[in-house]
């Protein structure tokens, strides 16, 4: 399960990720998911099976007396549900950075989440950024600011390479969703 996975990975890069918990079975973790979704208005609710990692099913903005619903269906179609903390994306980006040996490319749509970009293929900025940190190629709008910019690159510099690491600007903070290794990307250094 590759969305599991790479959340796990993300936890132990110590990259900052929305409060997450893994549900196989809403029955014998219900206590669990009940403290999880305490006082809490909305959540998000992601899902993964073995063998389909992309199309899953999900709520990004689920209410939160709905959630237990969600989750008991995902788990009947043998998904297992990734419940996350609610992350507001409104008027802020979300995007992939490509981590390459000598430089790092970052794709970013406005708003969120990155399945716009990873499903939908839009894309409203485009940037290379060498590893001494000059920008050498932009393309598209100006969507992420250059002292944010050097926050991302910050956060993963020294983050395993070639891999793509997907993040959200936040309301407070930028979070990151998914890691995954990408083959091909050695041939883009």
């Amino acid at each position: 399960m590759k969305k599991v996975k790479g959340i796990v990975k993300l936890k132990e890069l110590g990259l900052p990720t929305p409060r997450t918990i893994f549900i196989k079975d809403l029955k014998s973790q219900l206590n669990e998911v009940n403290n999880f979704l305490l006082d809490k208005d909305y959540v998000m609710i992601r899902s993964d099976r073995e063998g389909q990692s992309t199309h899953c099913p999900r709520n990004l903005k689920c209410l939160s007396r709905e959630a237990k619903d969600f989750i008991k269906e995902l788990n009947n179609n043998n998904y297992v549900a990734i419940l996350q903390e609610y992350v507001p994306l409104n008027n802020h980006y979300s995007g992939n950075v490509l981590v390459l040996d000598n430089s790092f490319i970052i794709e970013a749509v406005r708003g969120g989440p990155t399945s716009k970009l990873n499903r939908d293929g839009l894309m409203n900025e485009h940037l290379r950024i060498e590893r001494e940190g000059g920008v050498s190629f932009r393309h598209g709008e100006q969507l992420i600011p250059e002292k944010e910019i050097k926050m991302i690159i910050n956060r993963v510099k020294n983050l395993p390479k070639y891999n793509i690491y997907e993040f959200s600007r936040g309301p407070d903070w930028f979070y990151f969703w998914q890691v995954r290794e990408d083959p091909t990307s050695r041939l883009l250094d």
